[in-house]
């Protein structure tokens, strides 16, 4: 549950093991509810644009892959944003920042441990804006990431946890 910045609106989800948990959008006044993208399966990552027209969400593309799906509310497709080509290995994007300009993906090591790297974004047009960054080489994650990283509200910090101790990388490349 969330709500949008203006807050004239909700989203919620209901997860489901089985099955595609859809987006939901409402009003705090009552009424209908209205799916934007209908049976779109979703993580709970979501995150509203400054001007509530768009919903950045952790969900799957149409290989059933981990992607960062673009949501309009205004109608229309929703979009993936593509990461092919940024880096060497997979993908696995798992945070957008608040105001949607930066997105973090982790690529997975042959030594079972994985580089973080932050690549800035426009939801509008749903593509990256620059070349990708690593901010974080050789993590050893131990837990979900929504409980042992966060991204700053700002999108300029993240802190992480690498063996009990907190970290703190910035998403331009900085040590």
């Amino acid at each position: 549950f969330s709500w949008s910045k203006d807050g004239k609106k909700m989203l919620f989800f209901h997860s489901s093991y089985f099955a595609n948990s859809g987006l939901k959008i409402a009003s705090p006044e009552g009424g209908p509810s209205f799916e934007p993208v209908p049976l779109l399966t979703n993580w709970g990552n979501a995150k509203w644009s400054d001007n509530s027209k768009l919903i950045a969400v952790q969900g799957e593309d149409e290989n059933e892959e981990i992607a960062i799906r673009i949501v309009p509310l205004t109608g229309g497709e929703s979009f993936v944003i593509n990461l092919d080509n940024l880096t060497e290995g997979k993908p696995f994007p798992f945070a957008v920042s608040l105001s949607l300009e930066k997105l973090i993906f982790k690529i997975e090591r042959d030594d079972g441990k994985e580089d973080l790297y932050a690549v800035s974004i426009s939801a509008e047009e749903a593509r990256t804006t620059s070349k990708a960054v690593k901010i974080f080489e050789g993590w050893h994650r131990e837990g979900a990431y929504n409980i042992i990283f966060s991204l700053s509200s700002d999108g300029e910090r993240a802190a992480l946890i690498q063996n009990g101790d907190i970290w703190i990388a910035y998403t331009n490349g900085d040590k």
